[in-house]
Parts: structure tokens; C-alpha cells; sequence
């Protein structure tokens, strides 16, 4: 894509995403910034927006809108199925985890608990 030059390099984190298939991950809205890093590459005006997040680059546009539809808004992101995937969500799911009671206690309030 020679319009999209100012992304060459960027490992996006789905390489065809102009191509429409199938859904591989499908995220709520109340993780979309835990998911957020650093980082934006924007291109000329009207150009996608590239932003770096846990799962790689993605690509943002707008959605080109049918004067016969009723959808305002949507939201997606699809990312590249690949051995590196489980890690990455697991080191999602270890940021939202709460820490555990025991962590919590001092070794006599653990002996407390224990005994109680």
C-alpha cells in the first residue's frame, strides 16, 4: 500500500487490515486504555492513524458513511493470531487481576488468618 508509506517498518498487528475477514479478538470498552501504549504515527490528513498498544500497531480511519445507514459509529480490532498471543494475554489478564488477601498480610497477620 504506497499511500500508506509512512508505515513502512511499523509491525502492525494485522498486516491485511484493509482486507475485511473474520474477527479474531473482540474487546470492551473498559480495557481499551489498559491496552494503550505509547506511541502514534500520524500520515497526511485524511490518513489512517497508526497507535502502538500491547498487541502490536493497529490502524484507525474513519468509516466511509452510507447515507442509507443507521450505524454511527463502530469499533474494531483485529489482531494477528500467533504463538506470542497467549503471553501477551496473559500479561493483560496479570494487569487487571486484584492482588490476592494473602499478599496483603504481614507473616503474624497470615498466622492469624490461619488460625482463625
Amino acid at each position: 500500500m504506497k499511500e500508506l508509506a509512512y508505515l513502512k517498518g511499523v509491525t502492525l498487528s494485522d498486516e491485511d487490515f484493509s482486507r475485511p475477514s473474520e474477527c479474531d479478538i473482540n474487546l470492551g470498552s473498559g480495557c481499551f486504555f489498559t491496552i494503550l501504549h505509547n506511541g502514534k504515527i500520524i500520515g497526511s490528513e485524511g490518513q489512517p492513524i497508526a497507535q502502538s498498544t500491547m498487541f502490536s500497531w493497529v490502524v484507525a480511519d474513519q468509516i466511509q458513511k452510507d447515507s442509507n445507514s443507521s450505524c454511527t459509529q463502530l469499533h474494531l480490532i483485529r489482531v494477528k493470531n500467533d504463538s506470542n498471543m497467549d503471553s501477551i494475554l496473559l500479561q493483560f489478564w496479570q494487569m487487571e487481576e486484584l492482588p490476592s488477601l494473602k499478599s496483603l498480610l504481614s507473616e503474624e497477620e497470615e498466622f492469624c488468618e490461619i488460625q482463625f
